[in-house]
């Protein structure tokens, strides 16, 4: 019996009005797959079990232990390919996205994970901030800009990608914390990977936004759990990477504040601050936005969070020759 090349990975859970949706668009993949779907739930789901009877190349698995990092290790532990394809119950695959994707990653050995670009549907005007972040997302293309924003926001949609089985360098893959299991999962790999994720140019996923999604209402997706999960990955690179060089802030209003001190707490001493007018803060010196040193001086770290401002400070910072990686990082 010869092994599927992609499994696809699809957790669900209460998703009986949605979860056909997400099967029918996972038909008609035009290339060979197998199914794994995980039910993460109290009470059993016929529709599931009628999908697998009518469809050699389904399974089903039941994981009784409740919360999406479960599902997905319990799922992992079951899938045979060679390519994981991410999907949620909730969402659309269009109709070339195993195949381009698994073109992608036959060419390129050198990545790891790949993903697209998304399709938003979303709640109206309930959306927020979501359909600007799709809009982010999707202007995040090259593995080169993967890397470098990865400390703004998670730089792709779980759903949507697809990676190297034998990339998975530690068990459980996923990490169960107050923390969202993927952005932590792209963090880590991009520890191991720097330049090892990328996106194909065309759309490859509908991601349809409810006010039931997961990201919505569980703690561990929360604005707080996202900033802690950041400047806890973003110290450890900084240490690593840049010793003993001297921090210099940018942005120091209060959600700043507040991961100064996360940051302070892990062991990175703070040299300086900017900001666009003159601030004080625990009695460190202040540089002015408009007048900052040559590039060497110090390492700058970019704290503002406005959803994209980190492109004006891009083009602020590059006026005064200042290289991404080298001379700052960018953070929210």
């Amino acid at each position: 019996m010869n092994l599927p090349k992609i499994s696809i990975l699809l957790p669900f859970r209460d998703a009986e009005d949605v979860l056909q949706r997400a099967v029918d668009s996972i038909l008609e993949q035009k290339i060979p797959f197998e199914l794994v779907l995980v039910e993460n739930q109290d009470t059993e789901s016929e529709l599931a079990r009628k999908l697998v009877m009518a469809h050699s190349n389904f399974k089903l698995v039941r994981e009784i232990r409740r919360g999406i990092v479960h599902a997905l290790n319990a799922g992992l532990a079951e899938c045979s390919g060679i390519y994981i394809a991410r999907m949620d119950a909730d969402d659309e695959m269009l109709p070339d996205r195993l195949f381009l994707q698994s073109k992608f990653l036959d060419e390129n050995q050198h990545i790891q994970l790949v993903s697209g670009r998304i399709v938003y549907r979303g709640i109206g005007m309930e959306a927020g901030g979501y359909s600007s972040y799709v809009d982010q997302l999707n202007s995040i293309q090259s593995s080169d800009e993967i890397f470098r924003y990865r400390f703004i926001e998670s730089p792709l949609a779980h759903p949507s990608v697809m990676f190297r089985k034998s990339a998975i360098d530690r068990y459980p893959l996923y990490r169960e914390g107050n923390f969202p299991e993927d952005y932590e999962l792209w963090l880590h790999w991009l520890e191991q990977y720097p330049h090892g994720m990328a996106k194909v140019q065309e759309d490859v996923l509908i991601w349809h936004d409810s006010d039931k999604r997961l990201s919505r209402n569980d703690l561990a997706y929360s604005e707080e759990s996202f900033m802690k999960l950041r400047m806890d990955y973003l110290v450890r690179y900084v240490i690593k990477e840049h010793p003993g060089k001297p921090i210099l802030i940018a942005g120091v209003g209060k959600k700043a504040r507040k991961k100064i001190r996360i940051m302070q707490s892990a062991g990175l001493k703070i040299d300086a601050i900017t900001d666009l007018r003159p601030r004080s803060f625990d009695q460190l010196p202040f540089i002015d936005w408009n007048a900052l040193p040559e590039p060497g001086r110090y390492l700058l770290v970019s704290l503002v969070s406005n959803r994209g401002s980190w492109r004006e400070i891009e083009r602020h910072l590059s006026r005064f020759n200042y290289i991404n990686e080298r001379d700052y990082i960018l953070a929210t």
